[in-house]
């Protein structure tokens, strides 16, 4: 508010006031000198002060009040005006935020069962070199049992094609062939061990074992694989193969056993007991024979012992291509040797199992 507007009213009130005393002063010198004076009174009387004087007047006289008025009513110190408080940081406003959602558990997948589903009938079929290892009585694998599968080994008729080495393998081999052949008798291997396997077949029997061969027959076509199939299928407490031995050299003589090696891969389960059973039946021919024993040989490259599931071993008679051994071997009283020394070593076998 301005500070002028209080003076000026002061002044409107004085103003009357001056005015009233002016008059007021003027009469009465104006009624003293009437008195004495008539006409020089009237000659002498006050003239009305000009406005130009009187605006001076009414100015002075406003500056003294304006002057008093500050001596007296002192001006209020003029604060600066402060500045809005800022809002306390307990009321800002927070935006409101929506409450995020709890969080969906997981789904926990379900845990796969144990076992595979088992391949179909029909892959199995197509691809039974890639079968796993069968699953035999235990009196198969331990050579328990009276049951024994004779192979005679060859044939005249000798199917055509390969067959994997063992099962799974890539590397595959003939089916079979037609053998060795004496050079004193001219007889053919396959004929040979043929006659040896049946009468082997009649000891055995003799002796209380069941016995099965895989051939009966010069003009039967079957391969090693199948031919060790029949042990396998039949649960047999030994797999014994029979051949006969031949070499460039006509001075090789003696016997021998084949077995797996402890590194076989495709029947890695019987090594023992086939090793157990060739050491057996090589021990009794040689002692029954009085042949010269050329001891076991582990390998691994014969598909009839890869791909047989129970305790195996291929006996080797004697060398056809040596003339007095050929000549031995055809003989009856020879055979009658060899078959018991053959039907002694499962005897032995059969009694040590488990041992």
């Amino acid at each position: 508010m301005s500070r002028k507007r209080p003076v000026k009213n002061l002044i409107i009130y004085l103003l009357p006031v001056i005015l009233g005393i002016c008059l007021l002063f003027s009469g009465c010198e104006k009624s003293t000198e009437e008195e004495r004076l008539p006409e020089a009174a009237a000659e002498s009387i006050v003239e009305p002060i000009p406005e130009e004087e009187l605006a001076v007047v009414f100015e002075k006289a406003e500056d003294a009040v304006t002057a008093d008025h500050a001596e007296q009513v002192p001006e209020p110190d003029i604060m600066p005006e402060a500045p809005d408080p800022e809002p306390a940081a307990d009321s800002v406003p927070v935006p409101e935020t929506e409450p995020e959602p709890d969080p969906q558990p997981e789904a926990v997948p379900e845990e796969e069962p144990e076992s595979a589903p088992e391949p179909p009938a029909e892959t199995a079929a197509e691809e039974p070199a890639s079968a796993p290892e069968e699953t035999l009585p235990p009196a198969a694998v331990q050579g328990g049992g009276r049951l024994i599968v004779i192979d005679p080994g060859h044939s005249a008729n000798i199917p055509s094609g390969s067959e994997p080495l063992g099962p799974g393998s890539a590397e595959t081999k003939a089916k079979d062939a037609v053998g060795t052949r004496g050079t004193a008798t001219g007889v053919m291997e396959y004929e040979l061990v043929l006659n040896v396997s049946l009468l082997l077949q009649n000891e055995l029997t003799a002796r209380g074992y069941t016995v099965i061969l895989t051939r009966t027959s010069n003009s039967d076509s079957i391969s090693c694989m199948e031919r060790a199939q029949v042990a396998n299928n039949a649960g047999a407490a030994a797999y014994i193969r029979v051949h006969a031995d031949g070499a460039e050299s006509a001075s090789a003589h003696g016997a021998s056993v084949l077995c797996v090696s402890s590194s076989n891969p495709y029947t890695p389960s019987t090594y023992v007991a086939c090793r157990r059973l060739s050491e057996a039946v090589i021990a009794s021919y040689c002692a029954a024979t009085g042949c010269y024993n050329r001891g076991v040989v582990e390998t691994d490259a014969m598909s009839g012992n890869n791909w047989s599931r129970v305790p195996t071993t291929l006996i080797e008679l004697g060398f056809m291509t040596n003339p007095e051994e050929d000549a031995l071997m055809s003989s009856a009283d020879y055979q009658a040797r060899m078959v018991k020394g053959i039907a002694d070593g499962i005897d032995v076998y059969i009694s040590t199992a488990g041992q």
